[in-house]
């Protein structure tokens, strides 16, 4: 008998007989005391756990009662019995002993309290296996089963040992075809019929039951047909490949060896070298940490309770990630098993020996074995680290005692390693897969016994993790052409991504040096996507807005420490940027790393080994190269509408969103609930700390308002409208999102925003001018018809003291609280808690504010509650603006001195601020940036004229040249946005980027300095120079320009005038043609392919002229260029 409490919101809670324990089921795993519950029983809870059990609407039998129920009957022909030999719930199963086409009949003891059941699950435990026999299973009314037509009907396979599941959706897996039933009455009636063509047998069931709902079954052997079988489940149908042909005729002793250089790798970067007697700190606090595990590790094998009875093994059922039911196998690979094969491999304990055989082998029975799909395996292999480790670390004892091959076999199911052998795959791979099986198809490899298969099984490895570390296109993951990181089809740089740049720089270490090394374009590609990592990160802190759904877990550098380790060894040398960055992040005297050496355990991968934690000691103390500078420039991320802006040690963040690029991420379970305007334009500045982080520079959770972020343009509402709406991944119809850089240190920043999802009448243009350190930030065209919500633009908020002031005006301003209202048509500056200026041109709309901050609302997510002090300033445009705007600079960490006199002599010149471009000078820098939307655009001022294409464009005049860059930021996928613009299973998510040709006239005459595959000068004109430039994936082309007058190109020894020196240098070649000895392009001026008659006028009409001087605008500080 079980005790059921069924809450309708939540789900169904199970005093079970787990360690004392309650557990909840058909819902998330929750604990509770059973003393606790007992006496909620006691106390009259009782007789409300009985009404309530009406509610649920299972259909469920686990047999545990104390004798046979008349609900399930066999013929006469077999025999069934309540057995305590084996069970997958509570301590007994139902054996059923039949006979070839015996019946076993379940009816519903309840009909009248069950719903709409459609879903059908059960666990079968065979002891000997049975090829080519299966179980018939019907549903239906007993009227309908008893003439042989059920509504449903569907087979098991009996070719296993140990326990197997089946997740069935009836009216997808299991409709039958030939049912002539009306369809009436519910069909709650079970029938199993025995196999045919096997004279006698015995089977046990478990968990026999129907649900409401059962999502993502898995496909396996015993039900090859569930789910689309192989023909629509991508994972079954890798399992059916086999290793393509031809095999090698033999092994080679280089191979052989390499295998074993492999191994021993892995087992030094796990167990280290004489890692126990090494006494260095960090090294021994890793070690106590390992040996704390441990001691978990064997209190927590208790629970589940191992041993064996006779001929079989039991303890407690264990299930599947995603199934309803508890202890998962994820629990007991990372709480027992990987902590204590550590444990035996590193103080060699033979007792220990023992009871991990033991483990194996129940795991095996409990259904952990190849071909097991055990019900589902969503998301199983990313819950596999400690059994993978574990399998591999104990693979000569498992050999030793003929358990290695099975567990090899497992291995390779659970891992999936069937895809290798495909033919073809898309670039990359999905960031989930190269966190975890990546590495464990490594595994399955390494174990075998050197044959030939294991060559070509290493060969077909390879080809895959090199396919998977290639450039991915589109919305695949992982590595995009910009070195960011994807998954869940945008950037993703705190979670899945760099935890999948880990695990890849690690085998690159591995494999290297050996015929086995993965390809030298594929490393460094490893390295520049943990090179671009690095420049997100100031110094451990990643930006909030590319944080997906948990934003505010922003360290992400200290994770990938050991990684620039791994991946600077895999060269010869070692690679120096790589070490460098290694150099400049290893302070072991800072708690984020001693969290680092602190840690040991199993999560989604195992990355925090005593080996590891030895070699990173090792390497700092080899100093292959000193720390390097903290990164200092300008760059831009296409794939994530993102641009980075840093000097010294501050970083300025900028993140949009648009037709190719998603808004924001939250989860089911509340996270990043709030996280809409992220993407609205955020400009987060990280600048305070030692090292610099998020809390340090004010984003902090405790009463942050999340309608609030800096540099957005948003309609400001309260926490609970903000999460009302919670859909996510969320695109724009808008493709002018995206940056540009000059000479890598300063850019533009520019976003189109149009809320494609939340209200479609509100649009905005912003833009970020990033001249060092000065940040123009302009908006224009802001609109929307909210009239309920005042739409605002936040300079800053960021949590304060009253000992941190805020300077208006130059006062230095302590008070909380305390509110200051701009004045139309004056100019305003401001000072932050931080040191950063602001200088307002017009007071308009702005508000400064000093307040405590308690946002109200109820969410699942404490972060989003809370209290706190904060400074707060922002720029109201009203409620439902039309054509609003907005003008303000950020001069960061300078000093009070230098934004009063920014004032009054700001440093930069607003050219054109409209629908049609966004235009700002730098007189100083001779710098101009160039943000056109509209090709109609015709700016008045500075080199360019125009382009022909909506494009992002920066000019620097240095000497006789001008540096030009350009970028488009439309990938130009032909995916059409439809409503409601949202990420779906619908979208082509393999489209690459396509190279487009943009039209780019700049004033005066000019050519390119050099060749450039990406550029080229097509028309010269008097007044006008025509490039056309091939642009793609939102990058950045950058070229040189030289001025040169109508008549340069005659002046052939370049003396400045074409005289007679040049007359005799065209005589010379004259009759000459292309092809001929001697020929030189230069003297066919006509370009026709021989030095004639028309070549001779046009240096004739040359003759005697000099060259003319510099253009205007290099000789007035770039005033005005052709204006």
């Amino acid at each position: 008998m079980r005790l059921y409490y069924s809450k309708w919101q939540i789900g169904m809670w199970k005093i079970a007989a787990f360690r004392g324990e309650l557990r909840r089921e058909n819902a998330k795993e929750e604990y509770m005391n059973l003393q606790r519950c007992l006496a909620l029983v006691v106390g009259g809870v009782l007789g409300l756990t009985n009404a309530t059990m009406a509610q649920d609407t299972r259909w469920h039998f686990d047999f545990e009662e104390a004798s046979l129920s008349s609900a399930y009957q066999a013929d006469s022909g077999s025999q069934l019995s309540l057995s305590t030999r084996h069970y997958k719930s509570g301590r007994q199963s139902l054996m059923w002993s039949w006979r070839n086409g015996s019946r076993l009949l379940f009816t519903d003891p309840e009909p009248e309290r069950n719903k709409k059941l459609i879903a059908f699950r059960a666990w079968v435990y065979c002891e000997e296996a049975l090829a080519d026999a299966v179980l018939t299973f019907g549903l239906g009314t007993q009227a309908e089963l008893s003439v042989n037509n059920p509504r449903y009907r569907f087979q098991f396979g009996l070719n296993f040992t140990g326990w197997r599941a089946m997740w069935i959706e009836l009216a997808e897996d299991a409709t039958n075809t030939s049912y002539t039933g009306s369809g009436k009455g519910k069909a709650l009636a079970l029938e199993i019929r025995a196999p045919h063509n096997i004279s006698s047998g015995s089977v046990y069931l478990d968990l026999v039951e129907m649900d409401r709902d059962i999502r993502r079954g898995a496909p396996d052997p015993q039900v090859p047909y569930i789910n689309g079988g192989a023909a629509e489940n991508r994972e079954y149908r890798w399992s059916l490949n086999t290793l393509p042909g031809p095999v090698p005729g033999e092994i080679t002793e280089e191979e052989r060896r390499a295998f074993e250089i492999i191994s021993e790798r892995y087992e030094t970067w796990v167990l280290g070298d004489n890692v126990m007697g090494d006494m260095r700190e960090p090294v021994q606090v890793r070690l106590r940490t390992v040996s704390k595990v441990a001691r978990f590790g064997r209190r927590n094998l208790e629970k589940y309770e191992i041993r064996r009875e006779g001929d079989v093994i039991l303890g407690q059922p264990l299930f599947a990630s995603r199934s309803p039911y508890s202890p998962k196998f994820e629990s007991i690979f990372q709480n027992v098993l990987l902590r204590l094969v550590l444990d035996y491999r590193l103080n060699g304990d033979s007792e220990l020996r023992d009871d991990l055989l033991d483990l194996f082998d129940y795991l095996y029975d409990q259904g952990w074995a190849a071909g097991s799909g055990l019900g589902t395996l969503h998301h199983e292999f990313l819950r596999i680290a400690g059994y993978a480790h574990a399998v591999f670390l104990m693979r000569e004892d498992l050999r030793a005692t003929g358990r290695l091959e099975r567990e090899g076999l497992t291995l390779e199911w659970h891992s999936m390693f069937g895809e290798v052998y495909e033919k073809s795959w898309d670039p990359g791979t999905n960031a989930d897969f190269l966190r975890s099986v990546g590495m464990y198809r490594l595994f399955r490899v390494l174990m075998m016994e050197d044959t030939p298969e294991k060559v070509a099984m290493m060969r077909c490895y390879l080809a895959w993790l090199d396919n998977a570390l290639s450039i991915a296109p589109g919305w695949l993951d992982t590595i995009k052409p910009d070195y960011s990181g994807f998954h869940h089809r945008g950037i993703y740089a705190n979670a899945y991504a760099p935890n999948a740049f880990h695990i890849a720089s690690l085998l690159v270490y591995l494999l290297r040096d050996t015929p086995f090394a993965v390809a030298g374009d594929k490393r460094e590609n490893v390295k520049q996507a943990l090179l671009t990592t690095r420049i997100m990160a100031n110094t451990y802190d990643i930006s909030t807005a590319i944080n997906g759904r948990f934003p505010l877990q922003t360290t992400a550098a200290d994770k990938l420490l050991p990684a620039y380790m791994y991946a600077a060894m895999s060269y010869t040398p070692v690679d120096a940027e790589l070490s460098g960055t290694f150099m400049r992040l290893w302070r072991p005297e800072l708690p984020i790393l001693q969290e680092l050496f602190d840690s040991a355990s199993p999560d989604i991968e195992y990355v925090d080994t005593p080996g590891s934690i030895q070699m990173m000691v090792n390497f700092a103390a080899a100093n292959h190269s000193p720390p390097e500078a903290a990164p200092s420039g300008h760059w831009v991320l296409p794939y994530g509408a993102f641009s980075i802006h840093r000097r010294d040690e501050w970083m300025v963040s900028m993140k949009g969103w648009s037709k190719y690029v998603w808004d924001f991420e939250s989860g089911n379970d509340g996270s990043n609930q709030l996280g809409r305007y992220l993407s609205y334009g955020s400009m987060l500045i990280y600048a305070s700390g030692d090292p610099v982080t998020r809390e340090a520079s004010g984003i902090v959770p405790e009463g942050w308002d999340w309608s609030m972020w800096p540099g957005t343009t948003v309609i400001r509402l309260s926490h609970p409208e903000l999460g009302e709406y919670r859909r996510d991944r969320n695109f724009s119809d808008e493709t002018f999102a995206g940056g540009v850089n000059l000479k890598g240190q300063n850019g533009i920043f520019a976003l189109k925003l149009h809320d494609t999802q939340h209200n479609p009448s509100f649009r905005a243009v912003k833009t970020v001018f990033c001249f060092d350190d000065v940040l123009v930030c302009l908006g224009s065209d802001i609109e929307n018809d909210d009239g309920g919500h005042a739409t605002v633009t936040p300079l800053f908020q960021a949590s304060i003291s009253e000992d941190r002031p805020t300077g208006v005006n130059g006062e230095r301003v302590r008070a909380i609280p305390y509110t200051f209202s701009g004045t139309p048509n004056q100019k305003e500056w401001l000072m932050d808690a931080s040191g950063n200026g602001y200088v307002i041109p017009n007071g308009d709309g702005l508000r400064v504010q000093r307040q405590m901050q308690a946002p109200a609302g109820d969410f699942k997510k404490s972060y989003f509650g809370g209290k706190g002090t904060f400074e707060l300033a922002y720029l109201d445009h009203g409620n439902a603006p039309s054509n609003a705007g907005y003008e303000y600079a950020v001069l960061v960490q300078q000093p009070l001195g230098r934004v009063r006199k920014f004032v009054d002599a700001p440093e930069y010149v607003v050219w054109q601020q409209d629908a049609q471009a966004h235009i700002v000078h730098h007189p100083k820098l001779k710098t101009t940036g160039y943000a056109v939307l509209d090709v109609g655009a015709r700016p008045a001022n500075g080199a360019l004229v125009s382009v022909d294409v909506p494009s992002l464009v920066m000019t620097r005049e240095i000497g006789d040249g001008l540096l030009l860059s350009i970028s488009d930021p439309d990938f130009g996928w032909n995916w059409i946005i439809r409503e409601p613009h949202r990420h779906n299973a619908t979208m082509v998510v393999n489209q690459a980027s396509e190279p487009r040709t943009v039209t780019v006239t700049v004033r005066g005459q000019w050519n390119l300095e050099g060749a450039n595959a990406l550029a080229q000068v097509t028309d010269v004109q008097s007044d006008r120079t025509v490039v056309k430039f091939i642009c793609q994936d939102g990058k950045t082309v950058e070229v040189k320009l030289v001025w040169v007058s109508a008549v340069s190109r005659l002046d052939f020894d370049g003396n400045g005038v074409v005289d007679t020196r040049d007359f005799l240098m065209f005589i010379n070649n004259f009759g000459l043609s292309e092809g001929d000895a001697g020929f030189e392009a230069k003297y066919d001026l006509d370009g026709n392919g021989i030095v004639g008659v028309s070549d001779f006028i046009i240096f004739s009409e040359g003759y005697g002229k000099r060259m003319s001087e510099k253009p205007v605008a290099l000789r007035n500080e770039g005033e005005k260029l052709g204006s």
